[in-house]
């Protein structure tokens, strides 16, 4: 009696699904054709992505089926990505100020810029240093048009000034407009006489942002991140083969970037007390945006849409693919030779213990009849020296790289303390660890600028094929700075 009634809980209505699974699987289809880009860029670029799709022959959609992809609104084409966007869900900055012309190069800030003027890009170089800038090291060269989003991207071997020069001038041949002005930061690969010289004899407008604010650059620090670091990640390059492989893989990611990759531009910002609201306008592609400016020829508008028609995506990104894997193979750790990094040293890696010294090393120095040394506590510049020499050490001993094979892990010795890493030759983060219990295959990478090793499995439960596969594919998730572990712990639903 004192108790209140029972009340039982209501069934919960489910809504029948619309979309079929044949509609899933067309949508990522197509999401992946667009390189895995949010739905609200993706949901404009449909219909022309599709065109291109069927054109190709890559896809062949029935009436009822296109009507159903094109008529989806961007919440159900989220939550249609959500799954896969999950699965496949900074670097440092080395620009030094050149303050000899800051008074002669006007400032020009992010409110300053006509969006609707074609031909003024802002420039910025992109540092492949691994996080070391000891050594000479390739850097990008990334050019932004303001208007219409269109992007250049080339690998200098330097940034010493005359690279950058040349830089420009290639970039001036590939724009399908007339370059009139360059803004950039104030690093003195752009802020000297030879520049400022260089742009005055061409006519083009020459300005600088101001020191420290990155968002008087936003366009071109944006696509740093979302083209270039997307390519290539964080490590080192260095030398003229990964200098050609990274051109070709940068002349075949220009056409996917400005044929097939639709991007927002911000139209309106309302700011009403702590709240800012923003309105963008419908995604489009840096070709769309330039053919609707009208600012070109028609002659060159023929050009590029013939381009474009003749253009398969999936082929590019493919391309794209095979020469991200060659240059992979050329990435280089800090201080690592030139051999090493070819894969000509075969010396297995032991584990070291605290203070540089490994574990048999300690042992065999116990046996000696050498009489015992006097200690004493050293002085902070001699700490500093045996912290470096101890470094250096490690790292050639880091980038020790064999062949693995099936043989070879046969033969493989068992340590009888600790354990001893072989990285492979052929595929540059790929490793078999080997302990006084077990040989398992690994993967190593820095993501988000942590070192992380992620165990693939036991060596007698994979071939060494099958354990290359599963690493390459941890380590494409790696470089786009995804952790794999954290995939794995994530509860089920």
């Amino acid at each position: 009696m004192t108790q209140a009634p029972r009340i039982e809980a209501k069934e919960k209505r489910h809504r029948t699904s619309k979309y079929g699974s044949d509609v899933v699987d067309a949508v990522r289809q197509l999401w992946r054709a667009a390189n895995g880009i949010c739905a609200k860029r993706l949901l404009p670029f449909l219909p022309t992505l599709i065109e291109t799709l069927e054109r190709c022959g890559h896809m062949n959609l029935d009436r009822r089926l296109k009507r159903k992809i094109l008529n989806m609104s961007v919440s159900t084409l989220e939550r249609m990505l959500k799954k896969e966007r999950d699965k496949e869900s900074k670097g440092k900055s080395f620009t030094r100020p050149g303050s000899l012309l800051r008074k002669q190069v006007a400032v020009k800030t992010f409110a300053e810029w006509n969006d609707q003027q074609v031909g003024f890009f802002e420039a910025d170089l992109v540092a492949h240093c691994g996080g070391d800038i000891s050594g000479k090291f390739i850097h990008t060269l990334t050019m932004t048009d303001i208007a219409t989003g269109w992007t250049e991207i080339l690998p200098l071997i330097t940034k010493a000034n005359s690279d950058v020069r040349l830089g420009m001038e290639k970039v001036m041949e590939l724009l399908p407009v007339k370059l009139k002005g360059i803004d950039c930061d104030n690093g003195a690969e752009f802020l000297n006489y030879e520049m400022v010289a260089w742009c005055k004899s061409r006519k083009i407008t020459f300005t600088r942002s101001r020191a420290y604010r990155k968002n008087d650059q936003a366009h071109v620090e944006e696509k740093n991140g979302s083209v270039v670091r997307k390519l290539v990640g964080y490590d080192r390059f260095e030398g003229r083969e990964a200098l050609k492989i990274m051109t070709d893989l940068y002349s075949v990611s220009r056409l996917y970037i400005n044929y097939f990759q639709p991007s927002m531009k911000l139209m309106k910002k309302t700011r009403i007390g702590a709240k800012v609201t923003k309105e963008y306008d419908a995604a489009k592609t840096p070709l769309e945006r330039l053919l609707s400016l009208k600012t070109i020829s028609k002659r060159q508008t023929a050009t590029l849409l013939g381009q474009f028609r003749s253009l398969d995506p999936l082929r590019l990104l493919a391309e794209m693919a095979t020469l991200q894997a060659k240059l992979w193979q050329t990435t280089k750790e800090p201080n690592q030779p030139v051999s090493e990094a070819a894969g000509i040293s075969t010396q297995p890696v032991q584990k070291k213990e605290a203070g540089g010294c490994s574990k048999n090393r300690f042992a065999n120095s116990l046996t000696t009849n050498e009489p015992p040394k006097q200690y004493s506590i050293p002085s902070r510049a001699e700490s500093k020296r045996s912290r470096r020499k101890a470094s250096v050490k490690a790292s050639e001993m880091q980038s020790a790289r064999i062949a693995i094979t099936e043989d070879f892990i046969d033969n493989a010795v068992r340590p009888s303390s600790g354990q001893i890493i072989y990285r492979d030759s052929k595929l540059v983060g790929f490793g078999l660890r080997v302990t006084s219990g077990s040989k398992s295959f690994i993967v190593e990478h820095r993501v988000n600028g942590k070192n992380s090793r992620v165990t693939i499995g036991r060596a007698d439960l994979f071939s060494v094929a099958e354990a290359r596969d599963e690493g390459a594919q941890l380590l494409r998730q790696m470089i786009r700075g995804v952790e794999p572990l954290t995939m794995r712990n994530k509860p089920r639903k």
